[in-house]
């Protein structure tokens, strides 16, 4: 025996006749079968949008979706194309025989398409004139609110979902993820084009080629910049590792090699503020890198935990860097210095000094003497150099302890230690919240070694550097003009610099100065809460908005006013002020974006990776040789004040044999020491 459905109880409509056979009841009922699921369907996704502050182009998604799948399904079911049409009538005619739950389906169904187009209209229309300040209070109450749950729902995100550390654009150019953007303010109103073929955004972004034209990063204590800074490297990282592994297995399989993508990664992360948790930082930073991948044995902690190795430099390039360390304001003394360093570094029957110690140890009439033999010109230098004035020393003493008080401020941290060619991450932390002078002189050796390594291909492989400097207002005094110099050619050759300061005055001392690094970070800027946001927010330009004007009568709007269009900033200042922690905006000179810094995960491709564990070279000297050395130079010369050529220097060599300073006996100068 077969089932059948219960008859509905036919609803009782009124009789009146309308036309032909169809009542007034029936029309009622058809009017409303189409009219109450089409507003539910619209109101749901109207107010759908707006609890979740939506942008009107999420719900074009939805119905450019819907349209297509009701499209779709007609073909795929073997309907007639207007299969819609016949399903509203079919839901009329279910509704007559009372069958309403039944006819509400159907015709939601049916009705679904250009509900869902009118729906995204309504949302279009309605957001742009709440934006446009015709409303006033209220408009304003409602981007605010907006934007608000907006700002929760990212927050939410960057917490709760998985956030990839890379993302690929259409034209597969990749980009660093700092987590989930959530606002998107634009220099010039969108075309039709953009608003129907724009594709949702779901991360905050920085493109690889906006990294490589450098950016400024600028946020005040507890905004979170140094977590973002953190995150930003470890995405870089991500990207230049996948791009490595890429090169070399391509060129395993062909055979050929060389070109960008065959550098090896490398990240500098300068922090300059110091202070006592200097080492906490330091080593979290550190275990970060571990964490997403790095092998330990290639992840430093300057100088807490590795030294580095300023002697590996060539001799021109040795020369100008002890120069720039040692300079004096004085001419004349100067070009003595230069003379100097000269007869030091390029002797002719010795290679450069391998470390401060043996540097010193050349600063010795008899061994500049003897080095220097049969060539006349260094010889009168020599003489010069030695030379004293009455009962002073001479410029050769002068500069003996000149460079001896360098090497112990910079702390044997840059003396006869590891290479950077050693790393794939380096932490270099520099006191700079304690003393400005060494934090200073530290990172101009460091940029000089920067330099270098981008310059010169070790054992036939360049790296591509990312070098962060965090707290850049603890050395931005004499040594922002260096890094100013390196950020303007540091492009061409394969590196990036990202520089951090706690606010605009903190980039440099003058404005001229100010203006002319950001000037030189083409990749825009990362920015986080700060109080003076206008000077920023030059940087960036203008938009066009409309201002309205209303006309009073007794204090009551008479329906008459005014718009005009008025630029404003692209960057929003008291927004820039108003920031949570962990949010930021990230700038440029056609919109800004902003968005919440999510945490971060491993790596894949640097833990998939089989050249995680590259060998290293280790320290050239140890701590105790590096001391010994310089103690052994100053007392042989505290010994001997005053050989040199015009003392029977020739002589003495001639009747003793030169002290031997290329083995390690001077390292082990032993005559001072307390035997005990």
């Amino acid at each position: 025996m077969t089932d059948q459905l219960p008859a509905a109880r036919a609803p009782d409509l009124p009789d009146i006749p309308l036309f032909g056979g169809v009542t007034v009841g029936q029309v009622f009922l058809a009017a409303t079968t189409v009219a109450v699921p089409a507003t539910v369907v619209g109101h749901v996704l109207v107010l759908s949008a707006w609890a979740r502050g939506w942008e009107p182009h999420r719900l074009r998604t939805i119905a450019l979706v819907v349209v297509a799948a009701a499209l779709l399904a007609g073909p795929l079911t073997g309907a007639v194309p207007w299969w819609g049409v016949e399903i509203v009538g079919d839901a009329v005619r279910q509704t007559w025989d009372g069958h309403y739950l039944a006819a509400g389906i159907d015709s939601a169904a049916a009705t679904a398409p250009l509900i869902a187009v009118l729906a995204w209209w309504w949302w279009h229309v309605y957001t742009k004139r709440m934006r446009s300040g015709v409303t006033q209070a209220a408009g304003e109450r409602h981007v605010r609110r907006q934007l608000r749950i907006r700002a929760a729902t990212a927050t939410r995100r960057a917490r709760r979902e998985h956030t990839p550390l890379a993302h690929h654009s259409r034209d597969g150019t990749p980009s660093v993820v700092l987590g989930p953007r959530y606002d998107t303010v634009r220099a010039h109103p969108d075309l039709l084009t953009d608003t129907l073929t724009r594709r949702p955004a779901p991360w905050l972004e920085l493109p690889m080629p906006r990294i490589a034209l450098h950016m400024a990063c600028v946020a005040e204590t507890g905004a979170g910049k140094t977590t973002m800074l953190t995150r930003c490297t470890a995405c870089w990282m991500e990207i230049t590792w996948t791009a490595y592994n890429q090169h070399h297995n391509t060129a395993g399989r062909t055979g050929v090699s060389g070109g960008a993508g065959g550098a090896r990664p490398l990240v500098i992360f300068l922090a300059a503020k110091g202070g006592p948790d200097a080492y906490d930082d330091a080593r979290e930073w550190a275990e970060t890198m571990t964490q997403i991948g790095l092998h330990p044995d290639r992840v430093g902690v300057f100088p807490f935990e590795t030294r580095l190795n300023m002697w590996r430099m060539p001799a021109p390039q040795l020369r100008a860097a002890l120069h720039k360390l040692a300079k004096t304001d004085h001419r004349f003394y100067d070009v003595l210095q230069r003379g100097l360093l000269h007869l030091v570094i390029d002797a002719p029957t010795e290679h450069p000094p391998t470390s401060s110690a043996q540097f010193l140890q050349r600063l010795d009439p008899a061994w500049l003497t003897t080095a220097w033999k049969n060539h006349p010109v260094e010889q009168r230098a020599i003489t010069a150099l030695t030379k004293t004035a009455g009962a002073g020393s001479s410029s050769l003493d002068t500069d003996l302890l000149l460079f001896a008080d360098l090497f112990r401020s910079i702390g044997g941290d840059f003396d006869a230690g590891q290479p950077l060619s050693d790393f794939d991450a380096l932490y270099v932390s520099v006191p700079g919240a304690t003393d400005q002078v060494v934090a200073a002189t530290k990172t101009a050796v460091l940029i000089e070694l920067l330099t270098y390594e981008l310059g010169v291909a070790h054992h036939g492989g360049r790296r591509q550097v990312l070098f962060v400097i965090d707290e850049f207002s603890a050395v931005s005094g004499d040594t922002a003009g260096t890094v100013i110099n390196l950020v303007e050619r540091l492009r061409s050759l394969g590196g990036s610099v990202i520089v951090s300061a706690q606010s605009y005055e903190g980039l440099a001392d003058t404005d001229d100065e100010r203006r002319r690094l950001l000037g030189a970070m083409g990749g825009g800027a990362l920015l986080g809460r700060t109080t003076n946001a206008e000077a920023l927010a030059e940087r960036f330009g203008t938009r066009m908005v409309d201002e309205v004007g209303y006309q009073l009568d007794a204090g009551r709007p008479t329906g008459v006013g005014t718009i005009r269009r008025q630029h404003t900033y692209l960057l929003d200042p008291n927004r820039l002020r108003q920031l949570p922690p962990h949010h930021l905006a990230y700038a440029t000179t056609d919109q800004v974006i902003y968005g919440v810094v999510a945490p971060l995960v491993p790596s894949p491709a640097v833990t998939g990776s089989t050249r995680r564990t590259a060998p290293t070279h280790g320290p050239a000297l140890t701590r105790r040789q590096l001391t010994a050395g310089q103690a052994a130079a100053v007392n042989r010369r505290r010994r001997s004040p005053d050989t040199g050529p015009d003392t029977g220097a020739d002589d003495q060599a001639d009747g003793a044999p030169a002290p031997d300073w290329s083995g390690d006996d001077w390292t082990h100068d032993t005559t001072d020491e307390d035997p005990r």
